[in-house]
């Protein structure tokens, strides 16, 4: 009897759920994987996520796509406008921004206008839709567009034609439209447009904190980002820096904002900040409010205006129809109303279809308050991420037709002149329902008074033709800037002159050869793979570029041109030597370790040391204490160890006995004191280990493949970089007490005879921190360079018999021994100096020497440099350059140095830069060539040499200096004689 009822609400229930479930629609989604979704596609694809998110949605029935991948929420994206107007209108209630989205922008945008919901959001809606919508302020913005577009962006262009200099088009209108907003939201200028070559502290934070937050937002896993913000690393710490000097500067200017109003009681402002603060908001609510309105005002309008100045360039009716339409309503004779502005249909009808196909925000996300249906059948689970998705929307056959893919402005147009009203639904390029943008009508205002002040007085072409790369971040970017040549039209009668010079100096630029390279990433993933081999990567590169040179773009590095011709290479050392100092990046990378020394320093400071250090290597007193320091080390302690390893056959690695030999020499030589390297192999001083660690630290800086790793751990104070503090204070209270012990001595023997270096230093009465700063740099050139040049020439003489018999023929054939070498001897030695060379050419000491541009600049082979860039020579790829050594270029072949009359050849520094070259040439080469020939003619006639594996070739290490993996292990055997 009781069963009966639950029956028949069983049935009832059950049809209800049929009539409700019913509706949904199977989702269509990229291939997914138990755990890992479509994170395999999503990675694959993480190029071109825009145009594979929009091939799928054009591929699914309802234009919506369902993507679950690991680390990330379950999102739909759709493209359908049903479903946009049921999200962002019918049932706008149940999709805020959300957690999720809020967390990302949190950090940046606070609780600003764009990054709330709910009673918070509606109350600044509020407010900011009252302010927006008076009269006063409109009048406002366009006095601050004729004020910025006549004053500084018209004279910029001007100037920019006048001089045929390329322009980065989109730099300039991203400065305008900055200068333009801040003095309409805050009522302040930042002169953006005054100095290019400079980037506010405001400008560059804001900057860098939207980049840190397009990453969070496109991270294929979130806990990514979110543990690098927990423990403080990375783009995380540099996000949390950069918000904090934005947050500064808007306080600073809230606060002279607040003096100023008190001070002239209220008075006639009109910037939005002025309205908030008399409204009575209180600091911060007022200042996340700013931010939002600077970052909705400047890259929206600057990524519009941009993209539509590029498509002119290849749509020369549209063009010439603009122009039309701007000069019959405006001749110029008068600054720009708003009531002519808003008479520009056309100009309207073109800014749609450029924002139709590259949106300044090409998607933007929600997350369902409760479970759900869209219209299109599509189930919404509670706490998806559902995002609309105006770049795909733009490029549906659906909605725009078969030429949807086409720039055609008059798609716009009716056929009486008038605009389409078009729904928002099916173009959402600035929101619609109760979210619609607010700013719309500010920002046709100031587009159509940008276009209608430069077209009709100014030719734009672009630098290069091709399809420039849309770049989605929190607005959209074009990669690389948009370079361009302004022409005057005003001057349309010297247009084939001005052309004649304009070529003869654009056509300078070669477009520049580059491994494979992604937004954002650049080519870091190729530079991942390739870790391994890197030097032999960048020289097949360089092999394969037309010019010898390529540029290497990667995520958090400087952008670097990496250089093999001699051409540029005798430029950036010789011709144009102060453009391409060391510069900060590097020195930061060395910095701790090599401190003030004379290779770690530019400008006043390294010419007053090298003035100093020139003088003292040019001494014949050092030559003669060089070259009796060798004697004493070679013939009382490298010899009788290598006699007692021959006798005792034990196996010797002979890279680190050099090194132990040249840490001997050099530091004899550079600070009068004897550390005793060669005495008990098993030991290593305190001074050369800490030397060693510190040096690895600073080499491991340099090669890592995202410099803010290093940074953070150094901030941090933990693993490698902590071990590089210790050990730098070592290398630091060493010297130091050699420093102290050295004073002493000098003033009890009322100077005495001091050869040494330190001596010589002290006596010129320099400060200690000098002094140490500049032996430390003697010690790593004099020590690791020698040591490493002598491991590899000993490798080679053990495959090279015939080379290695005709050094020993020349060192016998002017010493035989009976009495210690002389320098006139050494320097007769040529065939030594030969196989030094060749070996060098192949194995240099230094494998790459970086500097930094100071200003923008066009290198020989018509490489463009932008100023900050790192610009490398790379001896280890010139070693391996046919087009500078011949196809045997990869051959050990000590003659290509001999001329006919047995001479050593005079070879061109800038091709064989292994001593670097012009005003910074290396000092000590002579110093460095006597000491290995010292070495090489009182080993080989005495001993036989032999490897303990015969490895093809031993692995090139490229540290600050290089070394041969795993050390170079040897038997020594006396040699017959």
């Amino acid at each position: 009897m009781f069963l009966s009822p639950i029956i028949f609400f069983i049935l009832g229930f059950l049809t209800h759920y049929l009539k409700l479930h019913l509706k949904f629609t199977p989702i269509y989604g990229p291939s997914s994987y138990p755990i890992l979704g479509c994170l395999i596609s999503f990675y694959k694809n993480r190029h071109r996520l825009l145009d594979w998110y929009t091939q799928l949605l054009s591929e699914s029935p309802t234009q919506t796509i369902l993507v679950q991948r690991f680390g990330a929420p379950r999102t739909i994206i759709t493209a359908n406008p049903d479903n946009v107007e049921y999200m962002l209108k019918t049932n706008f209630i149940n999709y805020p921004k959300g957690k999720p989205f809020t967390d990302i922008l949190g950090d940046f945008l606070g609780r600003g206008i764009f990054n709330v919901d709910g009673e918070l959001w509606s109350a600044q809606r509020k407010l900011a839709s009252h302010e927006f919508s008076t009269n006063s302020l409109r009048e406002f913005v366009v006095k601050t567009l004729e004020e910025v577009v006549e004053n500084r962006l018209i004279p910029l262009l001007i100037q920019t034609a006048n001089s045929g200099k390329v322009l980065d088009l989109q730099d300039v209108l991203r400065r305008f439209a900055f200068d333009t907003i801040c003095k309409v939201s805050l009522g302040t200028d930042p002169h953006c447009l005054d100095d290019l070559s400079h980037v506010p502290v405001l400008v560059d934070s804001f900057d860098t904190a939207s980049l840190a937050c397009a990453m969070r937002g496109m991270a294929p896993v979130y806990a990514i980002w979110k543990s690098k913000r927990a423990l403080n690393l990375g783009s995380e710490k540099k996000l949390k820096e950069n918000v904090k000097r934005v947050h500064c500067c808007i306080d600073k200017i809230i606060e002279e904002k607040k003096q100023k109003i008190a001070t002239e009681n209220g008075g006639n402002h009109m910037d939005l900040l002025s309205r908030l603060l008399l409204a009575g908001h209180e600091n911060e609510v007022v200042r996340d409010m700013v931010i939002s309105f600077l970052m909705a005002g400047r890259d929206t309008t600057s990524s519009a205006l941009t993209w539509l100045f590029w498509l002119t360039t290849n749509h020369r009716d549209v063009k010439d129809e603009m122009i039309k339409e701007i000069t019959s309503i405006n001749n110029g004779d008068k600054a720009l109303e708003f009531d002519e502005l808003k008479e520009m249909k056309y100009i309207t009808a073109c800014l749609n279809e450029s924002m139709r196909l590259y949106p300044p925000v090409a998607w933007d996300s929600k997350h369902a308050a409760k479970d759900d249906i869209l219209p299109d059948g599509t189930r919404v689970q509670k706490g998806n991420r559902v995002t609309y998705f105006p770049y795909g929307m733009g490029r549906m056959e659906e909605i725009w037709g078969k030429d949807r893919l086409e720039f055609k402005p008059e798609r716009w147009m009716e056929e009486n002149g008038e605009l389409k009203i078009v729904s928002p639904y099916k173009y959402p390029v600035f929101q619609a329902g109760p979210r619609v943008c607010l700013g719309k009508e500010m920002a046709f205002t100031q587009m159509k008074y940008v276009l209608a002040s430069v077209l009709r007085r100014f030719e734009i072409k672009p630098v290069k033709l091709e399809k420039p790369v849309f770049l989605p971040l929190l607005t959209a970017h074009m990669v690389g800037g948009f370079n361009l040549n302004m022409f005057l039209s005003l001057f349309i009668f010297f247009i084939l002159g001005f052309l004649t010079h304009s070529l003869k100096l654009h056509l300078k630029f070669t477009p520049i050869y580059a491994p494979s390279s992604y937004p954002i990433l650049g080519c870091l993933i190729s530079f991942y793979k390739n870790r391994h081999r890197l030097l032999d990567w960048y020289t097949q590169l360089l092999s394969e570029s037309p010019t010898q040179t390529i540029l290497v773009q990667r995520f958090g590095a400087p952008r670097t041109i990496i250089t093999a011709n001699p051409d540029n290479v005798e430029y950036m050392l010789k011709t144009n030597f102060i453009n391409y100092p060391k510069g900060k990046p590097f020195t930061d990378i060395l910095g701790d370790f090599l401190g003030r020394g004379i290779f770690n320093v530019d400008g006043e400071l390294w010419s007053a040391q090298r003035k100093l250090a020139s003088h003292e290597f040019s001494t014949n007193s050092l030559r003669e204490f060089v070259v009796k320091t060798l004697e004493e080390v070679v013939e009382n302690r490298l010899i009788p160890l290598l006699i007692q390893v021959a006798n005792s056959g034990k196996v010797l690695d002979l890279q680190d006995v050099l090194r132990r030999f040249a840490f001997d020499t050099i530091c004899k030589v550079s600070l009068g004191t004897d550390p005793h390297c060669l005495d008990d192999l098993s030991h290593v001083p305190v001074l050369v280990d800490s030397f060693d660690t510190a040096s690895l630290a600073c080499a491991m800086r340099g090669m890592a493949p995202v410099y803010a790793i290093w940074k953070s751990k150094r901030a941090l104070n933990f693993g490698s970089e902590k071990k590089l503090r210790e050990n730098v204070k070592r290398v630091h209270c060493c010297i130091d007490e050699i420093i102290e012990e050295k004073k002493q001595k000098i003033a009890t023997e009322n100077g005495g005879n001091q050869m040494d270096l330190l001596s010589r230093l002290l006596l010129a009465g320099h400060d200690n921190e000098v002094v140490r700063d500049m032996v430390i740099s003697f010690l790593i050139a004099g020590r690791d360079t020698t040591s490493s040049a002598l491991t590899w020439l000993f490798w080679l003489t053990t495959n090279h018999r015939d080379v290695k018999d005709e050094m020993i023929k020349e060192i016998t054939s002017i010493y035989n021994g009976d009495k210690a070498l002389e320098f006139d001897e050494l320097k007769e030695m040529k065939y030594l100096a030969a196989c030094l060379n060749e070996s060098m050419r192949l194995y240099p000491p230094v494998a790459w020497d970086s500097k930094h541009a100071a200003k923008d600049d066009i290198l020989p082979d018509g490489t463009r440099v932008q100023k900050g860039n790192r610009v490398t020579y790379f001896p280890y790829g010139m070693g391996r350059m046919e087009e500078i050594w011949g196809k045997d270029r990869l051959e050990f072949k000590p003659d290509r140095w001999i001329d006919e009359n047995g001479a050593l050849k005079m070879v061109s520094p800038y091709k064989y830069p292994v001593f670097q070259a012009g005003p910074r040439v290396c000092l000590g080469k002579e110093m460095a060539f006597t000491q290995m020939k010292y070495v090489l003619a009182s080993v080989l006639r005495r001993f036989e040499i032999k490897p303990v594996v015969n490895v093809e070739k031993p692995v090139f290490l490229p540290l600050l200096t290089a070394h041969m993996a795993g050390g170079f292990n040897v038997r020594i055997y006396h040699r017959d004689c």
